[in-house]
């Protein structure tokens, strides 16, 4: 199952991040507009450790798709893995 569905990536970038005119860009624009995409996932996304860290080592895991999109859509992020892995669920829904 994929993170997002298309409906729910146009949706998300158009009106969480404010990215305009998703659906005619993939058709016109696609380089510009996976260029601005992935400069507002360094934007919004924060690449951090401190949620990893704040869990005891016994019980630390790779978190599931379903947080990385929750932590991903707030803001939070995490580490590489995560922004990765979310960034890849947000391009292949519109992709």
């Amino acid at each position: 199952m994929a993170m997002f569905t298309k409906k729910e990536a146009v949706a998300f970038l158009a009106d969480k991040w404010g990215v305009k005119r998703v659906e005619e860009r993939l058709l016109t624009d696609r380089k510009n507009l996976i260029d601005e995409i992935v400069v507002l996932v360094h934007i919004n996304v924060n690449f951090q450790t401190v949620t990893l860290l704040a869990v005891p080592p016994s019980e630390r895991r790779r978190p599931t798709v379903a947080e990385i999109k929750r932590d991903g859509m707030s803001g939070v992020g995490g580490n590489c893995y995560c922004v990765n892995v979310f960034t890849w669920g947000l391009l292949k829904g519109n992709i």
